[in-house]
């Protein structure tokens, strides 16, 4: 309903996390995968999606640092390579709709791409 008035609408999930963790992770057929969005959401697709790409070593310091992991962060880091692969080959795929954002950097710089991304992709529009 919100889409269908023209309001914009943010999720932290989508398809991208099926692609990166399902297929790329857990090697499910990425065909299927394909198919399964085109059946459940075929006309309502993202106009711009954040990547936050971050060095494992610095992703599982920040893990450990938080005092809790859950089965994803607690997997291989074989699975967590193949994920990060999968999302920068989404990232490269698509770069008009995929800004991979260095998570590796502070929170402050971080915070600072994705506004830079945001009013960058909203002057666009405007």
């Amino acid at each position: 309903p919100a889409l269908a008035r023209g309001d914009w609408v943010v999720c932290d999930r989508f398809t991208d996390s099926t692609r990166a963790y399902q297929g790329g992770g857990r090697g499910m057929d990425a065909g299927l995968i394909e198919q399964l969005a085109a059946l459940t959401h075929s006309q309502c697709n993202p106009d711009l999606t954040l990547i936050f790409d971050i060095n494992f070593a610095v992703a599982a310091a920040r893990v450990r640092g938080r005092g809790a992991e859950d089965k994803f962060e607690s997997a291989p880091q074989s699975f967590a390579r193949s994920v990060q692969a999968a999302y920068q080959g989404i990232a490269a795929g698509e770069p008009q709709r995929c800004m991979l954002i260095n998570g590796g950097q502070t929170m402050e710089q971080v915070r600072a791409d994705v506004l830079a991304t945001l009013e960058q992709r909203l002057a666009q529009h405007v």
